[in-house]
């Protein structure tokens, strides 16, 4: 660790670096476990400290697994008031280095509190603030992902125990600031960039990086890489299909550039499907099983297509995992593939960093709140880096927790800088748009796609051929999109923006109050201003808590559909936020003719931001006003999170989103291609087409064809069904599920996925199961009670018969291949919740054509889903594993074998759970 000295900045070699363990992580209602600190002098270790902490508060599982900690250690660790007070003193006045500090900091502040101990107040440097600011592209910031990075040694076997991950930390602290030295030396406007935002704030880093007086930062850009010229003019053509076979044959180029690629004849045969629909103008509807390699068999065709004809085809995915795989893995693949093509990616413009925003805000950074300095020094590196300026490159500035500072960093179109501004050549939207105008494959997403679509295709470059991955999600993104929804959150976002109540030279209002030369008619309404955009937060919230009272009143669900005006069924009158909204604008309208004929408010875009701020401003209002009135008789209004006013959102959507899609999507297209692993039901692809709007097109050039897996669950697993089970709604169900679970999983020993259809069972499961698998040795872990999404699935990986609870986002998008996945639970059909509100207003309307909601709605719902939670065991050809299925009705009702048909049939009909343990016990007794 001493590889540090004789840096030119103020370094800091002598400090202690500490981690708490705890029994969970909300301070306010869990305690310390474990404390463990370095002393660090001249960048050498020269004391360490290690104290387990008597707690109250029981271990749990998970914990128990993660750090090795016991409840007999535990019992006899020390005192809390002894342990802190020597901690204290073997700390000193040194100042203190934390991963994620304000996590330590608010648990041994509490600790102290409860002691009676006055804690010095020394700075507390944050390792996870300084490894996001250091190395913003890296993925996760996590100490553990850090460490094995860099290679640092916590000095012990156990990880996740507190003086090993004192020990990680002390050393990424010194690793941070030799990256700031290499900063120093190679990218000076980084550094001052760094200084300069730190200046004035409260930040324990502005000891490491003191502001000097001088120049302000420059801006300092990457180069922006190849420009594509644009496509020349489109060209009839015709698909080569012996080309394409030759592409995927065993010795063609695919296999040339990709050795472990395997020979796919399902692949091939749906490549030649994609290229039938390019050259017939077909509207083709694929579903492509786990395994086929759907991604290169619409991507080749697709190539050779666009690359022959001039013109491009338009990829679009629903999550960013497959964008992301695209972009990294297929598209590089593919340029090999088909020399010539030109790929690229267009994200709506919000994605994009704007150079002059962030310009103004690296400059000026009395801009920001004080929170907000360290939120900003993340994108302060990774922007004289990139060369797109899109924000999903940047995991070090999280733009999910920063909404509200992101918003007033990213491209606008109604703050887009002037085409005669000295940046405008620098912007990496307008640079993305150039690009993609030269692109033969566009890979974009849903959302923008429909925001295209929307706005009469302004988004978007010309294109008549689009390729729909992930299909399946496409009907409920449309309803996402083409809908309205307002929360608090929203209207704060948009409020703080004009002034924050938190800082007050934050927001528009506390930089032009900053501003020299400011004309007197802007500067005598900005009070105003700032009152307004305050009384609008207020009032929109108190609507909010008279809402939430009333309607919480009367309904136990999550969601409430509403069919009349707000005033109407609750008498909620919302005429104080609409009026506070009105004000406010009116302000806004009114300040405009004086900054406009301030050429240092155009210059420095501060008028296009009060543009954005009166537009937002009035878009919430027009969204309060329907929200309220509910009047479009074609729209479906509702509440979600009712019960909690500062989650409360007031929402709507089309209810029938297949009719915009067919009009607004799909009319003008000669080629569309749809396809995913999910799209038909017992072989028929009525019920997408009818969703998706597809049954509203040309059918006479409509095709519809399955590839189906690889794999086989009928050789490759066992499924089991719990027959002798009381049907889920009889009282003794619960209690006779969670036995199944004891019975038939407990003794089984192997790694187990449990699929949940309701956060209240997956709680009560993991709640009564907790101390039986703990008993045995077992890891039991929840979603949402134990980790994020990613930490868990790490340590189920890692850890051998572990079970994991999951909920909706893991029946899909879970890859857990070979023995990271043994045994998947159905704890329950997932029949859709009969309150939603799009799917009664779907159920309504089949009904009143003469269908029934239960089969035409219900059973195709749970089929699809039923059909992604089958999906997760078998991810590749050697898979082996087994399904149970713990609910009786697909055994004592006439729909149980339609259901069936999602897992080829053949199942065991268990009549006790001794026969279900038995055959599943035998079946991977035969594995091993």
């Amino acid at each position: 660790m001493g590889y540090l000295w004789q840096m030119p900045f103020s370094a800091c070699p002598d400090f202690v670096a500490f981690d708490l363990e705890t029994t969970g992580l909300d301070f306010k209602t869990e305690e310390m476990l474990e404390i463990g600190a370095v002393r660090m002098r001249q960048g050498q270790i020269e004391a360490t400290f290690s104290k387990v902490v008597r707690a109250t508060r029981p271990l749990t599982a998970f914990l128990t697994s993660l750090t090795g900690i016991t409840a007999a250690e535990v019992s006899a660790g020390d005192e809390p008031a002894l342990a802190l007070q020597e901690f204290l003193e073997f700390a000193g006045s040194l100042p203190l280095v934390a991963h994620n500090s304000s996590f330590d900091l608010h648990f041994l502040d509490k600790a102290c509190q409860a002691a009676g101990i006055q804690r010095p107040k020394s700075d507390c440097y944050d390792t996870l603030l300084g490894a996001r600011m250091a190395w913003p592209w890296f993925s996760n910031h996590k100490l553990e992902s850090l460490a094995q990075e860099f290679a640092l040694d916590g000095g012990e076997e156990r990880a996740h125990r507190a003086l090993n991950d004192a020990r990680v930390t002390a050393a990424l602290f010194l690793r941070i600031q030799g990256e700031i030295a290499l900063v120093e030396r190679d990218e000076p406007e980084v550094l001052r960039g760094w200084a300069r935002v730190l200046d004035g704030s409260n930040s324990a880093w502005r000891h490491v990086l003191p502001w000097e007086a001088g120049a302000l930062p420059r801006l300092s850009l990457a180069p922006r890489g190849e420009e594509y010229a644009r496509l020349g003019g489109a060209r009839p053509t015709e698909l080569d299909v012996a080309a394409l076979e030759a592409i995927f044959a065993p010795e063609g180029v695919l296999a040339q550039f990709k050795p472990e690629s395997e020979q796919r004849p399902s692949q091939l045969a749906m490549a030649l499907d994609v290229a039938q629909s390019f050259d017939k103008e077909e509207i083709l509807a694929v579903e492509a099983g786990t395994g086929t390699g759907k991604s290169l068999a619409y991507l080749v065709p697709s190539a050779l297509w666009s690359l022959g004809a001039r013109d491009r085809v338009v990829v679009s995915t629903a999550t960013k995992t497959l964008q992301n795989q695209l972009v990294e893995r297929e598209l590089p693949l593919l340029e090999k593939i088909v020399p010539g093509i030109r790929s690229a990616v267009l994200k709506g413009r919000s994605n994009y960093l704007c150079v002059r925003r962030y310009l103004e805000h690296l400059r000026d950074p009395q801009r920001l709140e004080a929170a907000e300095r360290e939120q900003f020094l993340p994108l302060v590196r990774w922007a004289a880096r990139t060369i797109t300026g899109d924000a999903e490159e940047c995991p070090g500035f999280a733009r999910e927790r920063q909404a509200g500072l992101w918003n007033r960093l990213c491209s606008d179109a109604r703050a887009a800088i002037p085409a005669r501004h000295p940046l405008f050549r620098d912007c990496f939207y307008q640079a993305a748009r150039r690009r993609s105008e030269g692109a033969h494959i566009l890979v974009v997403n849903h959302a923008l796609l429909l925001s295209d679509a929307a706005l009469d295709f302004a988004l978007l470059p010309s294109y008549e051929r689009l390729v729909l991955d992930e299909a399946h999600h496409l009907p409920a993104a449309a309803h996402e999109h083409f809908g309205r929804h307002l929360n608090l959150n929203r209207m704060r976002v948009v409020m703080h923006a004009i002034c924050d109540p938190a800082t007050v030279t934050a927001g528009l209002v506390g930089t032009l109050e900053q501003a020299a030369g400011l004309p007197q008619d802007v500067s005598q309404g900005l009070d105003g201003l700032r009152e307004n955009a305050r009384a609008c937060e207020k009032a929109f919230h108190k609507f909010l808590q008279k809402l939430s009272e009333k309607a919480g009143r009367r309904n136990g669900d999550a969601r409430v559909r509403y069919r009349d005006s707000i005033p109407t069924q609750w008498g909620i009158d919302p005429q104080g936020a609409l009026s506070a909204l009105e004000l406010l604008v009116q302000e806004l309208i009114r300040i405009r003719p004086s900054l406009e004929l301030w050429d240092e408010a155009i210059e420095r875009g501060w008028l296009g931001d009060l543009d954005v701020a009166t537009e937002n401003v009035q878009t919430v209002r027009r969204d309060l006003v329907a929200l309220c009135d509910a009047a479009n008789p074609d729209d479906v209004y509702w509440l979600d999170d009712y019960h909690n006013p500062i989650r409360l959102s007031l929402r709507s959507s089309p209810a029938d989103a297949a009719e915009m899609l067919s009009t607004k999507l799909y009319a003008p297209l000669r080629t569309l291609v749809c396809t995913s692993a999910t799209l038909a039901v017992r072989k028929r692809m009525d019920y997408f087409a009818r969703k998706a709007g597809l049954d509203k097109t040309d059918l006479a050039r409509t095709r519809a064809v399955f590839h189906p897996s690889p794999f086989s669950l009928r050789s490759q697993a066992r499924i089991v069904v719990g027959s002798w089970l009381p049907k889920p709604n009889l009282p003794e169900s619960s209690a006779a599920l969670l036995q199944a679970w004891r019975d038939v999983v407990l003794p089984l020993q192997v790694r187990t996925l449990g699929l949940f259809t309701s956060e209240k069972a997956l709680r009560e499961a993991r709640e009564a199961l907790q101390g039986d698998f703990l008993a045995q040795g077992r890891l039991l872990l929840a979603q949402g009670v134990d980790g994020s999404r990613d930490a868990l699935l790490a340590l189920f990986r890692k850890t051998p018969g572990a079970v994991l609870l999951g909920l909706d986002s893991f029946w899909e998008g879970v890859d857990l291949p070979g023995k990271d996945l043994e045994l998947v639970v159905i704890n329950r059909l997932p029949f859709p919740v009969p309150s939603d509100p799009l799917l009664s207003a779907r159920t309504e309307k089949v009904e009143a054509e003469g269908g029934s909601g239960f089969s035409d709605v219900f059973l195709p719902e749970a089929w699809l889903k039923l059909r992604q939670g089958v999906g997760r065991l078998l991810r590749r050809k050697d898979d082996r594993g087994a399904i149970l299925v713990l609910d009786s009705r697909v055994t004592k009702e006439r729909y149980g074998s339609q259901l069936a048909e999602t897992w080829e049939g053949g199942h065991v009909p268990a009549k006790t759970p001794e026969v279900a343990h038995e055959a599943l016990r035998d079946w991977f007794a035969q594995a091993q």
